[in-house]
């Protein structure tokens, strides 16, 4: 396709050269008593071929669309967005990936609620509940940061996994500031890295990790998931499907 945009660039060139050119071949003048061309004629003919050599030999540059695997290298971005929410997963780049505010069913991933009122004890809780699960030496806090109006905090923990360090993080806030109800706590839980099979550019799934290991943190916690209060064998769906 490049090549042939080159071609049509090159004819159109030599089409306005030839009739530029035209008119002053047929104008000569008398030298020794015979007609000559004009010098300068020669000079325009001799710039247009080089011009045209010169397109001819240059390289066509196009535009290249990264691939899934160039995407995935990309660092994953953490805290809050705009509007002070968690980010959805960027499932088309990273698909093992599980997030509250997600809306495509596969990464998707009902919102829970803490048994405490209070965001900052809820945080300390959490904070304590996976150094008990994954230990010192396989998790740590990658972000820790307090919010006001309404009062929340915001957690990111590194956990290693067999691809690399996941990301889960954590926005526990006032739902409904000045009502004595608990806190309400979104997610989003990313594997690491993107693993492919060469060649193909179909990312390799880490076995529903991040749903499993989320499911595993809320049930230490003795948290709820919102939506399954009135039926408690929903549970099971929410956190393995």
């Amino acid at each position: 396709r490049g090549s042939e945009g080159s071609q049509a660039t090159l004819s159109a060139f030599l089409m306005s050269v030839a009739r530029l050119a035209r008119p002053q071949i047929n104008t000569t003048y008398k030298v020794s008593g015979r007609p000559a061309s004009q010098p300068w004629q020669w000079i325009s003919l001799a710039a247009a071929a080089t011009a045209s050599a010169a397109l001819l030999c240059a390289p066509v540059v196009m535009a290249r669309e990264e691939t899934p695997y160039e995407q995935a290298q990309t660092k994953l971005q953490l805290g809050l967005s705009s509007t002070q929410s968690l980010r959805a997963c960027e499932s088309n780049v990273n698909p093992n990936c599980v997030s509250t505010g997600s809306v495509n069913a596969d990464t998707s991933g009902a919102a829970w609620r803490a048994n405490q009122v209070d965001p900052a004890r809820a945080a300390r809780a959490l904070v304590e509940t996976i150094t008990d699960l994954y230990g010192l030496e396989h998790s740590t806090i990658l972000m820790d940061t307090t919010l006001s109006n309404p009062s929340a905090e915001y957690l990111a923990f590194g956990i290693d996994s067999a691809f690399g360090q996941d990301v889960v993080e954590f926005l526990i806030k006032e739902e409904d500031p000045g009502q004595e109800q608990d806190a309400l706590v979104t997610y989003r839980s990313t594997a690491g890295s993107v693993k492919h099979i060469y060649p193909f550019q179909q990312p390799i799934s880490d076995g529903d990790t991040q749903r499993r290991r989320l499911a595993e943190i809320r049930t230490a916690l003795q948290w709820r998931v919102i939506g399954c209060e009135p039926v408690p064998m929903c549970y099971l769906d929410m956190d393995m499907r």
